[in-house]
């Protein structure tokens, strides 16, 4: 109680002193912190498939085949549809520079999206599903 009444009074002496200024006077300047601690209760996950090939459309197809198997190990967990958004697509080209010229090599396809896990004790079983699949996919 006597915190709340010393900010009061410096609150009102502040508020005071500003109203009774004129504009030569000094003025007042009241700054503040505040720190909120919490325990998490949800987890975002970014996970990203990257694809190769030398024709657009089979590294297109190759990282929608990579990402459908990511998501159904997801979903085997109970992970909902709307806790699963596409954040990023892209498809490029890519080259090979030697003696100046550029030569193209094929064509690289990313998908990522991002994952919000709710129940926090599913987070390592999610993000270890996650890792195998990726592991099996590059053998």
């Amino acid at each position: 109680m006597k915190t709340f009444s010393l900010a009061l009074l410096s609150l009102l002496l502040c508020a005071h002193s500003v109203f009774a200024q004129t504009p030569e006077s000094p003025h007042v300047v009241v700054t503040g912190e505040g720190t909120v601690k919490v325990t998490p209760n949800q987890a975002l996950i970014n996970i990203g498939a990257e694809s190769r090939s030398k024709v657009s459309k089979d590294a297109q197809q190759r990282n929608a085949e990579a990402m459908t198997a990511v998501q159904q190990k997801i979903a085997a967990f109970g992970i909902p549809k709307d806790a699963i958004k596409t954040t990023a697509i892209d498809l490029q080209m890519e080259f090979d520079y030697a003696n100046g010229r550029q030569t193209p090599r094929g064509y690289v396809a990313r998908n990522t999206i991002e994952v919000r896990v709710d129940d926090l004790t599913k987070l390592g079983d999610v993000l270890d599903a996650v890792v195998a699949s990726g592991r099996l996919r590059n053998r």
